[in-house]
């Protein structure tokens, strides 16, 4: 049986994720997608993100737990470790996506 190619595999763990039994409020969240994407990515080990997507351990489990419910969520480490302190303006883009966001949801936090 032929290996599934990069999207392949990266549509149908989107899928998995999307399939988890969120609750009503998370499941309708226009951000879930996107999250599903991110996780997703990792979960192939694409990308340079941290293992907790850049949000801390304890609020990367909070978001797992609720958009994605039904089993603990454990990325593999990016091979070359992100470091904000080598992007200076980390705080400041962090900052002005947090000031301009549409509402004031958890998942914008996220």
């Amino acid at each position: 049986m032929d290996t599934p190619d990069r999207m392949t595999r990266r549509t149908l763990q989107v899928a998995a994720l999307l399939a988890r039994p969120a609750g009503p409020a998370w499941r309708n969240d226009p951000n879930r997608p996107m999250f599903a994407q991110m996780i997703a990515g990792r979960l192939l080990n694409e990308g340079q993100l941290p293992a907790d997507l850049g949000l801390g351990e304890k609020p990367f489990a909070a978001l797992c737990l609720h958009y994605f419910p039904g089993g603990s969520i454990t990325l593999p480490k990016p091979a070359k470790p992100f470091h904000k302190e080598a992007m200076p303006e980390w705080d400041d883009i962090r900052q002005l996506l947090i000031s301009h966001r549409s509402s004031y949801s958890n998942s914008e936090l996220w």
